[in-house]
């Protein structure tokens, strides 16, 4: 482990390194929890970022363990910086050297991107089924789900009304506040998926409700969707 003090002294080097060894890292902040985030292109890039850090805040221990790294990992070395003791796991960092798990938390650019507004870091990949990752498409642009809250709610809401193709996600505008907005949840549960009797389709309930404003919201699981109707009376510039 790596405490406060070099813990900071390594998250200050972090944009020193990123720039010197023109890495496509991307240093940030995590719009989940506001701490600091580093997107990072690849391994090998995690590898630089370990070896460097390791090397300018304890270089004791980078210069004692840099040949075996070096001998045993080759290309590789410094990607993971553990050791086995006897060749089997369990697999230890050696004392006094640390990873970049411990400096600051991380993950891959094919999994993570900036939102276009406040340039915060948003996993796109959801964690568990049923997962909704808070963060939308809203005018060609990823915003993760705050900016959409405070600046861009009605884009949004608007953007998947009258759309059975698109629906809402309750991570990002609740059902309250939808309800605050004037839309009324239809009490009947909608489910399309594997099971028998599954076999609702949005593009029919919109056709019997075209005459309101019409938005879907849904629930996921492993192998089908719920899914439910809200519908809101136009105003007049919605009639035209």
């Amino acid at each position: 482990m790596i405490d406060d003090n070099k813990k900071q002294a390594a998250l200050d080097l972090i944009p020193v390194i990123i720039n010197t060894d023109q890495l496509n890292s991307q240093l940030t902040t995590d719009s989940e929890t506001d701490e600091p985030f580093l997107i990072v292109e690849d391994w090998h890039e995690v590898g630089v970022l370990q070896r460097e850090l390791n090397k300018w805040i304890s270089p004791n221990a980078f210069y004692a363990n840099r040949d075996r790294y070096i001998n045993e990992q080759g290309n590789e070395a410094f990607q993971t910086m553990r050791f086995s003791t006897d060749g089997h796991a369990p697999y230890l960092v050696p004392d006094g050297l640390f990873e970049l798990c411990d400096v600051i938390n991380y993950g891959f650019s094919d999994e993570h991107i900036t939102c276009y507004n406040c340039y915060r870091s948003i996993c796109t990949t959801p964690g568990y089924y049923g997962d909704k990752p808070r963060y939308a498409i809203v005018n060609d642009e990823f915003l993760c789900g705050d900016c959409i809250n405070n600046y861009h709610e009605e884009e949004y809401v608007e953007s998947v009304m009258n759309d059975p193709e698109n629906a809402l996600n309750t991570a990002i505008v609740s059902e309250q506040r939808l309800k605050e907005l004037g839309w009324k949840k239809l009490s009947r549960k909608y489910e399309n998926g594997f099971h028998e009797g599954m076999n609702d389709k949005p593009k029919d309930i919109y056709k019997k409700l075209k005459k309101l404003n019409v938005l879907f919201t849904y629930e996921l699981s492993q192998f089908y969707v719920e899914f439910y109707a809200w519908i809101k009376k136009p105003s007049s510039d919605d009639e035209g």
